[in-house]
């Protein structure tokens, strides 16, 4: 009933046990049971792993000089440059473009250095950042354990909103 009577620009979520079920942009995903990721703040050298809560992880591929960042939970209002020769773009409009849930968006970690934004998991990197790590020949990795296969379902509404009919592909 939640799915039927929720406007095509919300996000509804049903929860089970084990499993839930999201509606994002016309597809309807089922999941384990996501926990709420705790906001944080942890300081982070480069030089080792950094293991955050729930399964996620960021390191550096390769080897880099000693450098201080802090690595933080989703925060709103924040940009980043991903081109040299462009503005600094809203992380809020890069969601949008990309598509990405906000399931997947809330599990992101934010890499700042000097209080820039440089990384957003390895999904955005500032440009700055990304020379930097070119330049050692490296690379930022982001894994996320909790990150599960789902399986996906193209909801198409009918015009009395009381069906609707999917076309199921499993991942």
């Amino acid at each position: 009933q939640q799915l039927r009577k929720a406007k095509a620009d919300r996000n509804v979520r049903i929860c089970w046990a084990d499993a839930e079920l999201r509606r994002y942009r016309d597809e309807l995903y089922l999941l384990p049971t996501q926990l709420p990721i705790s906001e944080h703040e942890t300081h982070w050298d480069l030089q080792q792993p950094l293991n955050l809560s729930d399964g996620r992880s960021l390191r550096i591929d390769g080897q880099v000089p000693l450098r201080n960042a802090i690595v933080r939970s989703r925060q709103d209002g924040v940009s980043i440059g991903v081109a040299a020769n462009r503005p600094r773009r809203p992380l809020r409009l890069l969601f949008q473009e990309s598509g990405l849930p906000p399931w997947v968006r809330e599990r992101l970690p934010y890499l700042f250095i000097e209080d820039n934004l440089m990384a957003v998991g390895d999904q955005w990197l500032d440009h700055s950042f990304r020379d930097w790590l070119d330049a050692h020949q490296a690379s930022l990795i982001f894994t996320d354990l909790q990150e599960t296969k789902s399986m996906t379902a193209a909801v198409q509404h009918h015009p009395d909103q009381r069906q609707f009919q999917m076309d199921v592909d499993g991942h």
